[in-house]
C-alpha cells in the first residue's frame, strides 16, 4: 500500500460514515480504472454492517470538521488549535482488532485496511502535533500532507 497523506487518510476512514444516507439514484456502473482515495472509502464503507456504520458515525463525523478546521489552522499557524486537534485525534483509543479467529465482533467486520488506515491516521496526527508543538510550518505541511 502507497503513503497516504492526512487528508487522504482521514478521507478514507470517514467518507460516508459522517454522512452516510440511502442513494437517491440507481448505483453508477463499476469503474473500468483502479478506484482509491476517497472514491475507494465509498466502497469500504458501503461492505460495512448498517451496525458498523452506525456505531463509527460520530467519531468519523468528528474527522472530517477536524480535517476542515486543521487545514485552515495549519495555513493561518495557530498553533494552539492545530496542536489540541492533532493531539485529540493522535489521543483518541484506537478500535482494536478483531482476536485471531473471532467473526462474531463488530471488530471482525471490519477490514484489515481500515485498521491500517486507523494506524496511519493517528501517526499523522502524531507529527502534526509535534510540528505544531514546535511551531514548524513545514514540519506541520509535511505532516499534514504525508
Amino acid at each position: 500500500m502507497g503513503r497516504l497523506t492526512l487528508p487522504s487518510t482521514l478521507l478514507i476512514l470517514s467518507a460516508g460514515l459522517a454522512l452516510a444516507a440511502p442513494p437517491k439514484s440507481p448505483p453508477a456502473a463499476p469503474a473500468t480504472a483502479p478506484v482509491s482515495g476517497p472514491a475507494k472509502a465509498v466502497g469500504l464503507v458501503d461492505a460495512l454492517p448498517a451496525e458498523v456504520r452506525t456505531l463509527l458515525k460520530p467519531r468519523m463525523g468528528r474527522h472530517i470538521r477536524d480535517l476542515k478546521a486543521l487545514r485552515g489552522k495549519v495555513q493561518a499557524a495557530d498553533w494552539a488549535d492545530v496542536w489540541h486537534r492533532a493531539k485529540a485525534i493522535a489521543d483518541e483509543p484506537r478500535i482494536a482488532r478483531p482476536v485471531e479467529g473471532a467473526t462474531d465482533t463488530l471488530n471482525a467486520a471490519l477490514p484489515a485496511e481500515f485498521y491500517e488506515h486507523q494506524d496511519a491516521l493517528s501517526a499523522e496526527a502524531t507529527a502534526l502535533a509535534a510540528a505544531a508543538k514546535a511551531q514548524d510550518v513545514e514540519a506541520a505541511e509535511q505532516a499534514f500532507d504525508r
